[in-house]
């Protein structure tokens, strides 16, 4: 990917170390670079990661994702710098102290992998009760069917590269 990379940015940084890092573990606000540790990220890629990001001026919050969570951005989704849309699960391990928090309504919590482009929020088929909620908090939602994507566990997240 470097290459097709260095044709859009002049700056391209590859994480060299021993580490791994999954982009479904990492969630960027404006200052703050949510990192969960899961089967896909580990401590030595979430050292790595964070002290690039330190250069940008990111502070580095580390999550231990509970076994249960494939990955991070499974169970949450920013909403705008300052509001996060999560799951109860994962709002309750304290992580998103500095935010307000949306919690995603009881038995939708897939709809949590939600990408927010600009002023929408794109969000999964299939749940009425979140698209309800985010529209009456004032957010503008487009819903999109991701059904085979879910078929192998893929959610928003998983389906978009945004740059």
């Amino acid at each position: 990917m470097r290459p097709t990379l260095e044709k859009h940015f002049s700056n391209v940084i590859e994480l060299t170390g021993d580490g791994f890092v999954d982009g479904g573990d990492v969630l960027l606000s404006d200052n703050d670079a949510f990192i969960g540790i899961s089967a896909r990220t580990n401590q030595a890629g979430l050292d790595e990661l964070s002290s690039v990001l330190e250069a940008f001026s990111y502070t580095t919050v580390k999550v231990e994702t509970p076994p249960s969570i494939l990955h991070f951005k499974t169970e949450c989704g920013l909403l705008d710098s300052d509001t996060i849309f999560s799951t109860s699960k994962l709002a309750a391990l304290g992580c998103f102290k500095n935010y307000q928090i949306i919690e995603v309504p009881e038995g939708e919590e897939g709809a949590a992998n939600i990408v927010r482009m600009n002023d929408v929020v794109f969000l999964s088929r299939g749940y009425p009760q979140s698209k309800a909620l985010l529209e009456s908090r004032g957010f503008n939602v487009v819903v999109l069917d991701t059904s085979e994507a879910a078929m192998v566990d893929g959610g928003l997240s998983c389906m978009s590269l945004r740059f």
